[in-house]
Parts: structure tokens; sequence; C-alpha cells
């Protein structure tokens, strides 16, 4: 049923009418978005990570999947003659970018973006789909008039500027029954949490330093916490191992792979979310860089390239190793803040040669 509109009651009617015929939802939930991205703009080809957004043919996903804003409010979720649905997309990937064009060259459809990091939509998904609570806020804490710091963002899209003052749009994602938000430590008030919707506040005055949201239960005892922090400039750089990949040590002529994460942080070690600083990646004999990206559906570095710059603080490089055993580093680097490095083991394969661990096999 790819393309069917909820505003309609075509499930309803097909439902009516065909009531033993089982029924899937295809690609409804095509919502887009960009991480760290918080307003519209055709020109950069980015689109905003609140959850607005959807193609003709889809919905957002809490439009999608719980009918909120529908015209009849019904979702995947509220009939339960559909089985299920199949969002579009876990991750953004090579080509259709909609809703532009150029200068994108992959989607804005997927939950993570196309080097894995997650979207402000991903925690939707978490809060909904997960019994364990979940508490996410957004956007990031660093705004400012744009003209000379470059750790503060210039005011768009849902933050506004008066005379003397900004003001943002803030939004949780939680499957708590309520959520309280604090500026500062001054609580703006206590929002119900529709299910399978998100809670917001609008237009928050923006004052630098810190703002929290406390998540309770039906019974208003707090089961989760999040909070998000104005940073410095940048600093310096982090390396680490991404989501453990590689973390125990690579296999040599495996295809086995690590995955090296950078973040631009200040400091105090928080991820600048407005950097984009041009990192170098380098490595030691023994290592195989096969290639990395940031995120940025907009970036028109080759994904080969060893340098690339950092899409809100983040970026990615992939190794892997052919029949070097040993400890070898990998060193990120950028004019004016202070390198990173991270040891990466190569191992033997512990066992005898396979086909999927022959070095005459083709690497990847």
């Amino acid at each position: 049923m790819q393309g069917v509109d909820y505003a309609t009651s075509t499930y309803d009617k097909v439902h009516a009418n065909a009531p033993e015929v089982p029924v899937i939802s295809s690609e409804t939930s095509s919502a887009v978005s960009d991480r760290g991205e918080y307003t519209n703009n055709a020109t950069a080809g980015h689109v905003t990570g609140y959850d607005t957004q959807a193609p003709g043919w889809g919905q957002t996903a809490e439009g999608a999947w719980s009918g909120i804003g529908q015209p009849n409010g019904q979702g995947i979720l509220t009939r339960p003659f559909v089985s299920g649905g199949f969002t579009w997309t876990g991750w953004d990937y090579k080509g259709e970018p909609t809703p532009y064009g150029w200068p994108d060259i992959n989607s804005h459809f997927g939950i993570l973006d196309i080097t894995g990091f997650p979207k402000d939509r991903f925690f939707w998904y978490k809060a909904w789909f997960r019994d364990d609570p979940a508490l996410h806020i957004f956007p990031h804490w660093n705004w400012g008039d744009g003209a000379s710091r470059d750790h503060l963002a210039p005011c768009s899209g849902m933050c506004s500027r008066s005379s003397d003052s900004l003001a943002v749009d803030v939004w949780a994602f939680s499957n708590g029954a309520s959520v309280e938000l604090f500026v500062n430590g001054k609580s703006l008030g206590v929002r119900a949490n529709p299910h399978g919707a998100h809670v917001e506040w609008k237009q928050v005055r923006y004052e630098p330093g810190e703002i929290r949201a406390v998540a309770y239960d039906s019974a208003n005892g707090t089961v989760a916490t999040d909070a998000i922090q104005t940073t410095g400039p940048a600093a310096g750089l982090r390396a680490s191992i991404k989501d453990g990949v590689g973390g125990t040590g690579v296999v040599a002529g495996c295809n086995d792979v690590a995955l090296v994460q950078v973040e631009v942080v200040d400091a105090k070690g928080r991820v600048v979310p407005t950097a984009a600083h041009n990192v170098t990646l380098s490595w030691a004999a023994g290592l195989t860089y096969l290639g990395g990206g940031n995120g940025d559906p907009a970036s028109l570095v080759p994904d080969k390239s060893a340098a690339r710059p950092a899409f809100h603080g983040l970026l990615l490089g992939v190794f892997t190793s052919q029949n070097a055993t040993g400890t070898y580093q990998v060193t990120a680097s950028t004019p004016g803040l202070k390198s990173a490095a991270l040891n990466i083991d190569v191992k033997s394969p512990p066992f005898s040669w396979s086909w999927w661990c022959d070095p005459a096999m083709p690497q990847l």
C-alpha cells in the first residue's frame, strides 16, 4: 500500500470490503530530516530535524504510525487490522535526494544518517518501539547572531529573533506520561505526552547555559532525564570506536573493520554541534583506509578522501588490515585544534582459513 494517504479512509474501506485480507503499510513513514539541522535550506540541501517534513506519498513518523495530525487521527498502530509498517528508510543512502536536488547526492529518509549517526527522529523510534524509559530533547543550545563565534548557530527556522532576544522551539521525544522542561534551573512547565507523539515548548527564550528535561510516569515518578548545554568554542578532537565495531581488534585479511568516530569538542569535552572543521585522518602502515563520511547529504567530498569537514561536530573513518598483526595508530588532526589518536589492534584469525577469511578473496 505504498503511497496510501491516511487522510483518506482507503485502509478502512479496504478492510470493510475485505476484512479477511491482511494489510501492511509500506513507505508511508517516509519522513525526511538531517542530523543537527533545524531549518529547511534548499540551497545548502538540508532538511530540518524536527519531525515536520515528509514527501507527498509519506507522512512524518508520528503521523504515519500514530495518526498524529492526520484528519482521521488514524495510523499504522491505531488500526488493529494493519499488521505493521515498513519505514523508508533506516539509513540514508546514495541517490534519491528528496525533496531537493543538487548539491544533495543522497537521501534524507534515514532514521540514521549515511554514516550511522542517529538523527533526532531515531529517538522517537527508540521511545515508542522499546519498553525501557526514554527521553531526548532538541535542538542544540548553541544559538547566536552568527556574526563572529563559530560555535554559535545563526538563528533561523524554529529559532526567531526579536530586538533583544532569541526564542527557540524545544521538542522532547519520550515514552513518559509527561515531560517537564527547565532552562538554567527554571521550570517552563509540565506537558502531557500523548502516546506516539512528542512534547514541545514553543519559542523558549534562549539563555546560554543548560536546558534539562525530566520525564515522569503516570504516578509522577521520574523515569528519565536529558540535558543539553551551550558549549564553548572548539578546542580539540576526540577519536573513539563507534558502536564497538573494531573495539576488540580487527582480524587481518578477513574483511573485518574498525569504525573510527571523530568528534570536535570544546575545552570541557562536549561535542560542538556547529563545528565544521576540516579534519584529516592519517594511519600507520599495517592499516588500510577504506573510506569515510560525515552524514552531510550535500557533501561532495569523495568517500575515499582522508580529509573532510565535520558535520555538526562528527565524522567517521573505516579501517581494515591485510595480514599485518600488531597495534597501529589512527590520528585525526585539523589546524588550530588539539589532535586525537586511537590505537587499533590487528589480530591473526583464531582459526584456520575459510572462504570468508581467505587473503586471496577480493577485499572490500
